[in-house]
């Protein structure tokens, strides 16, 4: 959302207004002293409505989802549950075995190693088809129902829920680097972790001609606004006396004509363009600014200079070198051996710095339109209290003793106001931990629409900040919502409701609201989710063509020690956060609240205030009044069941892909491929409310178009058959989501032959890896590729059966086979050309026939 082009206003309190439609400041204040609730009469009807439906059979609890995730189902006790592979003594990634008969499509049980003998000759077929589809063949799933076991029949009273305010992130666009009273930290050297790379929902515009230099293209396609996280930017430096507040720059006419995928690659300057701004731009300004030679002494004469002093650490071992996105864009990682250099700039230099910067990035048309850009994140601990006056009142005191307001425009300052609901200590709700319940924040979504709908086509009532908005026609949408399912329940979710760029509300500051599940605060380690790394699903792919990709020095190679370790990393990460050592108990419950946040500028927040504290004994009243009829927003779910359910939803996963991987032969084949490619594909969303956005997991089947580029070189379209696992389908009709049975035959362990291929052809394990390797892929004639195409014709011809298509298929082996051969003669016998005693070639040979082009046999 973009920084509005009025800013010239201050804050005011509104005057009253005639107006029945309550303006956006008050319309926030009245839902922050409220909550999202439904009547329980509401509820019951909802619950009467799901019981009607024809496939729910019963009203169960996550107790009886824990057992299925389990393997277990009722009280039958004739196989085994699965083994709980987060443990490392259960641990089973290393322990593969050979097959005796090669052509066998069923799984051997044997094993080398003595340990896991006997659990590795147990039959888990049967635990394993419960764990991952809810019941054994006929039968279905448990119909989970939050509403009937886990519902929170308790009033809403301070005694009983905890109600908290703060303040978590907060960025701005000062105009100035005099913003900082206190001075700055500098970093001279820019380092690639550093960069803002998160979606802070905010876009800026790109100079016209900076970027059609960059990026030649006609200037009718440019895409004149980006948002702030796909723009080239460097973290200059730390603002003093605020909690990890820091500066970026930001260069939006380096900004690249294509959106790179890797985001460090995304936003990281050229380092000939860095090395330009630093040298003949930043350098000098601070020179010229300064003017005082016992403080230039210390500043590093030019970025080469600065750029050797971080990297003094690595002269003691020369043997380390860079990798990965600080390689290729030649800036440091944060290691042990490289420092991040940084200098104080004190207060009084610093706008006669920027002003020197500003009058030299007029010779750089690459540098036009540089912005400066202050924020902060995850402050909420720092500010956290009951009373919202006193969370701004500590925020205030703080910020305004390190910053400089009169550098910042209220309309273009924005702040995280947060609210959370936690289980109050010693109440019923202790050692609980609550999940947003999703029919709750719907009806707020739908109040919210109703009154934004009424709000965008009213004339606005003459205040300044809203003078430049234009009455929306009726049926126009202003805003966009998006539920994020949790764990696929069909019950509970997280939400997010984002005002459109041009609607009333985000010019007037509001740039989204988010209500989200704080039991995700175990997980999410700076971001970073368990079996979140991009290349763990390469752990799939086939040995012997890493092994050839490793072989060709091209492409892109993914080390299987280091994906190994890190998916056992994140094991160890779940099962710590979930399954306490029972010698060491751990002293804080797993208990866990809900959080609501809104961004919203420093202006409306302000115009927000006299809305809260004149009204507060009124408000109190009508709360009183409602609350008997109103349930609680969320449900409640014995701390340690939630633990057990967490745990064991990601447990079958983790079992299925060590189990595959663990019975595969040296070399995997293309369906083994598939599932384990699956299970690490499901671990990767399995904490995460985008699962929906993955249609691999969530859908069912659909067909979808698709462009080929055939041999012609002529860009064709067809339209092809996909299929998922179908979450969702289970999830609406069961309450969780489940594999739908069918798909999977579980006598070989492998997806049925017509459900693998349409799920294959929309895997991006091949289609995107391969593609990437298909370079690789034809140094090595293709052998991987036409041996996986020979199976699946050998399947879908009968070859076996029909003599003519056998008769194809073998000759399409022979003369694979024969190129292969070819190949392989005359690539040793290139290799004479380079002995010392004389080559078996003669010169002709040599000259006429390259390495990659043997003569024929």
């Amino acid at each position: 959302y973009g920084i509005p082009e009025f800013t010239n206003h201050r804050p005011q309190n509104p005057p009253p207004s005639e107006n029945p439609i309550p303006r956006l400041e008050k319309h926030l204040a009245q839902e922050w002293m409220m909550h999202p609730s439904c009547s329980r009469e509401e509820h019951d009807a909802d619950h009467g409505k799901l019981i009607e439906t024809a496939c729910h059979h019963s009203c169960d609890s996550l107790e009886d989802v824990i057992a299925r995730l389990d393997g277990l189902m009722n009280d039958d006790h004739s196989h085994d549950p699965l083994p709980h592979v987060t443990e490392p003594t259960s641990d089973i990634l290393d322990h593969a075995s050979s097959a005796d008969d090669p052509c066998s499509n069923n799984l051997p049980h044997n094993s080398n190693s003595q340990e896991h003998t006997s659990s590795r000759q147990r039959d888990y077929r049967a635990a394993c088809q419960i764990a991952l589809e809810g019941s054994l063949c006929g039968g279905v799933p448990p119909s989970l129902c939050l509403e009937a076991k886990h519902r929170l029949a308790q009033p809403f009273t301070d005694n009983f829920i905890r109600k908290t305010y703060d303040v978590d992130s907060i960025c701005s666009f000062p105009s100035s680097l005099a913003v900082a009273r206190l001075g700055i930290q500098w970093y001279p050297q820019p380092h690639v972790i550093f960069n803002l790379t998160d979606d802070v929902h905010i876009s800026i515009d790109i100079p016209t001609e900076g970027f059609h230099r960059n990026n030649p293209q006609p200037r009718g396609s440019c895409q004149q606004r980006r948002p702030l996280h796909h723009i080239p930017n460097y973290c200059f430096g730390r603002v003093q006396g605020l909690i990890d507040t820091f500066i970026w720059v930001f260069f939006p006419a380096l900004c690249h004509r294509h959106i790179h995928d890797n985001s460090y690659k995304r936003t990281s300057i050229p380092k000939e363009q860095y090395t330009l701004w630093y040298d003949k731009v930043l350098l000098p300004a601070v020179v010229a600014a300064v003017q005082d030679p016992s403080i230039l002494q210390y500043i590093p004469p030019s970025r080469r200079v600065a750029q050797s002093t971080s990297r003094a650490r690595q002269e003691g071992i020369s043997t380390e070198c860079l990798t990965g996105a600080n390689a290729s864009m030649d800036v440091l990682g944060q290691g042990t051996r490289s420092n991040a250099l940084s200098y104080s700039l004190q207060h009084r230099h610093l706008g006669a710095i920027w002003q020197e910067i500003q009058s030299r990035i007029i010779a750089f048309p690459q540098f036009a339109g540089v912005r400066l850009y202050m924020g902060a994140k995850n402050l909420k601990l720092a500010y956290m209290h009951l009373d919202i006056a006193q969370t701004l009142s500590d925020f205030d005191n703080q910020w305004n003793a390190a910053v400089d307001k009169k550098f910042l425009d209220p309309d273009c300052t924005f702040i995280d106001i947060g609210r959370q609901y936690t289980p109050q200590i010693g109440s019923a709700a202790e050692s609980n931990v609550l999940i947003w319940r999703r029919c709750c924040l719907r009806r707020l979504w739908r109040q919210r629409q109703a009154w934004s709908r009424q709000y965008n086509t009213a004339k606005p009532d003459g205040h300044n900040h809203s003078q430049s908005f234009e009455p929306r026609q009726c049926g126009v949408s202003t805003l966009r919502q998006a539920e994020y399912p949790f764990v696929t329940t069909r019950d509970a979710a997280d939400m997010t409701i984002t005002p459109t760029h041009n609607s009333r509300e985000a010019r007037e500051g509001l740039l989204y609201s988010q209500f989200y599940n704080l039991v995700k605060i175990p997980f999410d380690a700076a971001k970073q989710y368990p079996f979140q790394n991009p290349q763990l699903e390469k752990m799939a792919l086939d040995p012997s063509y890493l092994a050839d990709c490793e072989k060709s020095t091209r492409g892109s190679h993914a080390n299987q020690a280091s994906l190994k370790l890190a998916y056992r990393l994140s094991k160890l990460r779940v099962r710590a956060a979930l399954i306490p050592n029972g010698e060491d108990e751990i002293p804080v419950p797993f208990a866990y609240g809900v959080r609501a946040e809104d961004r919203l500028s420093w202006a409306l927040l302000q115009r927000i205030l006299p809305h809260l504290a004149p009204s507060q004994t009124a408000v109190s009243a009508v709360h009183e009044e409602v609350t008997p009829d109103l349930e609680p927003p969320f449900f409640a779910i014995q701390s340690r069941t939630m633990a057990r359910f967490l745990h064991s939803h990601i447990n079958r996963y983790c079992f299925l892909f060590e189990h595959i991987k663990s019975q595969t032969r040296p070399s995997y084949s293309l369906p083994e491929t598939a599932v384990m490619a699956m299970a690490l594909r499901s671990l990767r969303f399995s904490m995460s409310g985008i699962i929906a956005k993955e249609p691999l997991l969530w859908r069912d089947r659909w067909r979808q178009g698709r462009s080929t580029t055939p041999q012609n070189d002529q860009q064709q379209g067809d339209e092809v058959e996909l299929e998922g696992l179908g979450l969702y389908k289970s999830s609406r009709d069961y309450g969780l989501g489940w594999w739908l049975p069918g798909k999977f035959d579980w006598d070989k362990w492998r997806f049925k032959n017509d459900v693998g291929d349409r799920i294959i052809a929309n895997h991006h394990i091949i289609q995107r890896d391969y593609g990437r390797q298909w370079r690789v892929i034809q140094d090595i004639h293709d052998v991987h590729a036409r041996m996986w195409q020979a199976y699946k014709w050998a399947q879908h011809y009968s070859v076996r059966e029909r003599p003519v298509n056998r008769g194809i298929w073998l000759e399409y082996l022979y003369s694979t086979v024969i190129e292969l051969f070819q190949c392989d003669v005359w690539s040793e016998a290139v290799k004479s050309l380079d002995w010392t005693t004389g080559s078996d070639l003669n010169e002709k040979a040599a000259t006429e026939f390259s390495k990659s082009d043997p003569p024929d046999y």
